[in-house]
């Protein structure tokens, strides 16, 4: 009979951009992502950058855009800070995966 509580492991399929950051890491930058996203505090970072990526729509509701061109690049910037956090908080989840990885070879 199968445990119905275990939940089965879903496969990430990264970006292009985190996928380049894991193949791109030297051993010790990738043992400091794995580290990171192990860590006890891992939960408080994201805390932390949600924090942040609502802070960005505010502010872009906020912003007092001179036309429509400059609303755009203005919410095309806040929106490209925010994905790059969320990779970063992609890539320190895969790290594992990826140092597995590099073992086998």
């Amino acid at each position: 009979m199968d445990d119905k509580r275990k939940k089965s492991k879903i496969p990430i399929k990264p970006k292009s951009s985190v996928r380049w950051l894991l193949e791109n890491a030297t051993g010790p930058q990738l043992d400091f992502l794995r580290s990171m996203g192990g860590g006890d505090d891992f939960k408080d970072f994201i805390n932390l950058i949600t924090k942040f990526r609502h802070y960005n729509v505010y502010t872009v509701f906020e912003y007092k855009a001179e036309d429509d061109k400059d609303l755009a690049l203005y919410r095309s910037y806040r929106k490209g800070a925010v994905d790059i956090l969320t990779d970063l908080i992609i890539a320190c989840q895969l790290a594992k995966e990826e140092s597995n990885r590099r073992k086998k070879k």
